[in-house]
């Protein structure tokens, strides 16, 4: 994945979680998982054959990638943070 997809690609899942209401509590879990990520990586991978009926297996694979990208993962709990402190 190139740097300017994975870029949008962590704009997009921030903006989800906070359009998912979950602004407040995402960065605390974002750490508490960061550890798990490889193991949340080979999860969907392992399971991308039933996924499959649910995204298409670029977006798997895509999400697969952040997972096991702590930078990543730090990058979208930064923009929640950001986010949050420019809420009313």
């Amino acid at each position: 994945m190139d740097h300017y997809r994975r870029e949008q690609l962590i704009g997009e899942w921030a903006a989800r979680l906070e359009r998912w209401g979950l602004t407040p509590i995402a960065p605390f879990l974002l750490q508490t998982l960061q550890p798990l990520g490889f193991v949340g990586s080979q999860t969907i991978l392992f399971g991308q054959p039933l996924l499959t009926l649910f995204a298409d297996a670029s977006s798997l694979e895509e999400l697969s990638s952040l997972l096991d990208d702590p930078d990543a993962l730090d990058q979208i709990e930064r923009r929640l943070t950001d986010a949050g402190s420019h809420s009313p």
